[in-house]
């Protein structure tokens, strides 16, 4: 993970981390619009101006991504913020939990009503957030304050204008435990 926003076919791309994101977390791509990540790594290297890999270079790079261990989480200050955030994540009030699910917390689909310049915007595991900055395919939330504030690019995910600052900051601490 680089922390960079990179112009692809005139959008801008951030580039996604992949430590522990890579296995159960299909379909690829900010749009979803791979199925696997075989396919997701050969349409990469072509995106990119290289002229392709073979299935088995595919495989090999698979395997090594598949081996990377989750970023290191940062220690929590406060478990009580901590287990208040996660309340808040996976209450039907916030509704994080809905899309992001399951043990590399998303539910692997894409949706068309969230982003203006993407056809559609895949649900990104979360795994590793607190050392994946900026936010979102454009990097367009530089904090997971702005995230959850809705001062990014995608807006009508979950629930939390409604949320006072204190709230905001127990999610927080809790998704940098992810």
């Amino acid at each position: 993970m680089d922390g960079l926003s990179w112009r692809i076919g005139g959008m801008s791309l951030q580039t996604p981390i992949l430590a522990a994101r890579v296995s159960g977390t299909h379909p690829f791509k900010w749009d979803g619009g791979d199925a696997n990540l075989n396919t997701s790594l050969t349409q990469t290297v072509k995106r990119l101006g290289g002229s392709g890999i073979t299935e088995s270079q595919a495989l090999d790079i698979a395997s090594y991504l598949k081996s990377l261990p989750a970023p290191r989480a940062p220690t929590a200050h406060s478990h009580e913020a901590v287990a208040r955030g996660g309340k808040l994540f996976y209450s039907d009030t916030v509704g994080c939990g809905k899309c992001h699910s399951g043990p590399a917390y998303t539910n692997g689909k894409s949706y068309s009503h969230l982003t203006d310049d993407l056809n559609k915007v895949d649900t990104p595991s979360l795994i590793g957030l607190a050392q994946s900055a900026p936010y979102y395919h454009d990097g367009s939330a530089t904090t997971l304050k702005a995230v959850l504030m809705g001062r990014g690019s995608i807006h009508g995910m979950g629930r939390t204008g409604h949320l006072k600052a204190g709230e905001i900051s127990d999610l927080v601490a809790f998704l940098n435990t992810l």
